[in-house]
């Protein structure tokens, strides 16, 4: 009894004072106030001094107690560890419980009140149009994810993809995400302070040097075959991969790689290249207009390979050993494969202030949420706490990077880092990820999942405790739940 009053107590509490119920009161005027005064100065049976049966209770005052008891356990906050997590947590008090979320493609601009609520339950909390003009009074929120629009450039407000720094330590933050989206820089990091986590990578320069090779635009016939029997060697005769190390103007558009886009062991080099001079202009004509389906249609053209080769004029190419990465079969892969990407089983865990967080895991290029949600929900979690195995062992510069590790499982068991992401993902977009994204930020749920675990919670609580009141058998109606006095 006395836990249900105290739930009863922090619901009522949270109701009337917090931030999410704000808007609630401010539309209802007087008539929540007098509502929650009411049930806080309501003598319940527990209060009474005389022994009060079970049978006695009220079950919409046992409903309602549990409801806004369930409420408020959902949006109590519950911080990261400051020992552990000093970033996120850190994060977290900057946000005091509020986040927006700004800037999704899908979002409509003028949206119906169902729009808005169906959206603010799947997605989270959202930024409709400029909600917060100067002069007006209104006050904006704390935090604002992906607010990379004008009008959501509002004083007193800050970004949590960069955790909330500011001057030189924001400028420090950008330098070091931007430095490591070069995946070399990635695997000589992991390599020195986790050693093992990332495929055997060289850069290509000291290959060509060991080797006394030449790479030029008038040798590339000669040396490239040369060039492979130094890999081979160099590997052991393991299998590998060529790939661009860097993101460079002009240069490889990662968005549209996939596995078999990169050149391997296997691979001609000279006809990859020569083939590609073929396609090239028509790619990056293409890579303009934006066009991200025309552009994968490339993906599978033997030509398309040679993209990578001619980046090793630019200095810009790792070879990197080749994973036995488990793959999805069946339907999945099927599903996968009409949509240009390649079965492999790989996972993408998101990264905020140091924590690499389960419920912001999820398989990488499935399409279906729900399932990938529901089905690969343990395996996300596992490739989750691998993550954060790798994150834990870096140095604290290194480790408040806000990334979207890659992580694959191994055909022969365990998992390995495939690259760090440094910065967002648009898998944060999927729905249902946002209310997870708003969970770490904040350090408790959004006001819209509070609510319609309150609203279970009551109904629930109503049910069963009118049923366990004695439902008496009428032989034409079933079962009755005793009338309220």
């Amino acid at each position: 009894m006395s836990m249900i009053k105290i739930a009863f107590d922090l619901g009522v509490a949270l109701a009337r004072n917090e931030a999410g119920f704000e808007c609630l009161s401010k539309q209802a005027g007087n008539q929540l106030e007098d509502l929650t005064g009411k049930l806080k100065n309501t003598q319940w049976p527990w209060q009474k001094k005389e022994p009060s049966g079970f049978a006695s209770w009220k079950p919409y005052a046992v409903g309602g107690a549990l409801g806004l008891g369930a409420y408020g356990l959902l949006r109590h906050k519950f911080l990261a560890d400051p020992k552990r997590f000093p970033g996120l947590r850190h994060l977290q008090e900057m946000s005091g419980g509020e986040m927006l979320r700004a800037g999704l493609p899908e979002q409509p601009r003028n949206p119906t009140w169902w729009q808005k609520l169906y959206r603010s339950t799947v997605y989270g909390p959202e930024v409709w149009g400029n909600k917060f003009p100067r002069g007006t009074g209104v006050k904006p929120p704390k935090a604002i994810f992906e607010g990379n629009s004008p009008e959501f450039q509002t004083p007193g407000t800050f970004d949590p993809y960069s955790l909330g720094l500011k001057g030189k330590d924001l400028e420090e933050f950008h330098k070091t995400q931007q430095k490591y989206e070069n995946k070399l820089l990635q695997a000589e990091l992991l390599q020195k302070h986790a050693p093992g986590a990332m495929a055997d990578t060289h850069k290509i320069e000291d290959i060509i040097k060991e080797y006394n090779l030449r790479l030029g635009e008038d040798t590339l016939a000669e040396d490239l075959p040369k060039l492979q029997e130094a890999l081979k060697h160099k590997f052991g005769g393991k299998n590998y991969l060529l790939k661009t190390r860097n993101v460079r103007e002009g240069g490889d558009p990662m968005t549209t790689s996939v596995l078999e886009s990169f050149p391997d062991q296997n691979t001609d080099l000279v006809k990859s290249h020569e083939g590609w001079k073929k396609i090239r202009d028509e790619f990056h004509s293409l890579r303009k207009l934006d066009t991200t389906e025309a552009m994968r249609a490339f993906r599978r053209d033997p030509a398309f390979q040679g993209r990578v080769v001619e980046e090793l004029l630019h200095n810009n190419v790792i070879a990197q050993e080749r994973l036995p990465i488990r793959q999805f079969t069946g339907s999945i892969a099927e599903n996968m494969k009409k949509r240009g990407f390649s079965p492999v089983e790989e996972y993408r865990v998101h990264v905020i202030g140091g924590k690499a967080s389960p419920h912001l895991a999820l398989p990488r290029n499935y399409s279906d949420p729900l399932h990938a949600g529901v089905g690969y929900a343990h395996t996300s979690r596992q490739a989750a706490d691998y993550a954060q195995g790798i994150v834990d062992k870096l140095p604290p510069k290194h480790r408040n990077m806000t990334m979207a590790i890659d992580v694959a499982p191994m055909e022969t068991g365990g998992f390995r880092v495939i690259e760090l992401n440094p910065g967002i993902s648009g898998l944060l977009s999927q729905p249902g990820m946002n209310p997870a994204l708003y969970r770490e930020v904040t350090g408790h749920s959004t006001p819209a999942i509070s609510a319609l675990g309150g609203v279970a919670a009551a109904g629930i609580g109503t049910g069963a405790t009118g049923m366990a009141m004695g439902p008496k058998k009428d032989s034409k109606k079933g079962f009755n739940l005793p009338k309220l006095r």
